[in-house]
């Protein structure tokens, strides 16, 4: 039986792992952060412990792997989450009341404008729900240095990016189709809510990712 004594890192060993993995482009701190928890559990379950160098640079390819994954693996739960928030809308009575009123509006206000008046005032609220989401980006996701370092708070910004397409691809189709009001209204009034849903989203991942963020910044000081 052994009675060697397990070995415990030290806060400057783990220092130097941190500053490995950035150094092999790993650049994100909550990635670099979960590969350090096992990258340190498994160092120091060891029976035979190499030298810290080698056992980092045996365990590169899957640390590569695993922050790919991470990434790709965020990426789709912040889009998931936008559908989630998307069709609790229509869980809500008052929704459908919304779309019916706002629907009626619409189409009672069409015999009195041209149709580009008509584009126009259906594009508004399109356009203001687009303006907010630069506003959550410039001042509530990227707004300080180090909260740009971290994948979670930078996949935030993949959150709007498909509910944005609906507003470029408007331009896409032809001028009768944008032109027509069984097409436009139908077409805006989803993609304001799927906007609508993207800025819930993005609200409701924040939460979790400025906890995250507070607790790293002083694990990793």
């Amino acid at each position: 039986m052994s009675n060697k004594l397990p070995m415990k890192l030290v806060k400057q060993d783990i220092q130097n792992i941190d500053t490995w993995l950035k150094n092999h482009e790993i650049k994100y701190i909550d990635i670099r952060y979960e590969l350090m928890d096992h990258l340190i559990s498994e160092y120091e379950n060891l029976e035979n412990y190499p030298d810290l160098d080698s056992f980092l640079t045996d365990r590169l390819p899957w640390c590569k792997k695993v922050a790919k994954e991470k990434q790709k693996a965020l990426h789709w739960a912040y889009q998931k989450e936008v559908w989630i928030q998307f069709f609790n809308f229509f869980k809500k009575k008052n929704t459908f009341l919304i779309l019916v009123i706002t629907a009626i509006f619409y189409y009672l206000l069409f015999p009195f404008l041209t149709a580009k008046q008509f584009k126009t005032a259906l594009l508004i609220p399109f356009f203001a729900v687009a303006a907010y989401q630069i506003y959550l980006l410039m001042f509530k996701c990227f707004s300080t240095k180090n909260q740009k370092e971290y994948i979670s708070m930078a996949s935030l910004v993949a959150i709007f990016s498909l509910p944005q397409l609906f507003l470029y691809c408007f331009g896409a189709f032809p001028g009768a189709l944008q032109s027509n009001l069984y097409f436009l209204v139908p077409y805006i009034t989803f993609g304001l809510l799927l906007n609508i849903a993207a800025i819930l989203a993005f609200y409701e991942k924040r939460k979790v990712v400025v906890k995250e963020y507070e607790f790293l910044k002083v694990y990793l000081a």
